[in-house]
């Protein structure tokens, strides 16, 4: 419930501004569960495999390919320690973007 007074004269008016502003930010947030810019954990995963996969492919290393992925600065800090959470997340985006790779490539007879 929101507590909101707004200095008008009739607590008529008050109660209908505070319906109005309730209503607007439960279509704010009806818009937000809706956009198709929200994606899952899966398509999130899935795209950036594919963001990964695209970089390799196009030459370049695994670590520059990563700091297009999530910042260089991010992995200028996290990239050094080999045990990183960064790190692994992206060995694992590698490793399913190069078996699923290789799995197309082998379902059309490309190897």
């Amino acid at each position: 419930m929101l507590d909101l007074v707004y200095p008008f004269d009739r607590p008529g008016r008050v109660a209908a501004r505070q319906l109005d502003i309730f209503r607007e930010v439960l279509m704010a947030k009806n818009r937000a569960q809706n956009s198709p810019d929200l994606l899952s954990r899966d398509q999130c995963f899935r795209r950036d495999t594919l963001f990964i996969l695209d970089h390799l492919l196009a030459g370049y290393s695994v670590r520059e390919a990563a700091s297009a992925l999530c910042g260089a600065d991010l992995v200028a800090e996290k990239w050094p320690d080999k045990d990183s959470d960064l790190r692994a997340r992206i060995r694992r985006l590698v490793k399913t973007g190069r078996t699923r790779l290789a799995d197309i490539c082998a379902y059309h007879g490309d190897e």
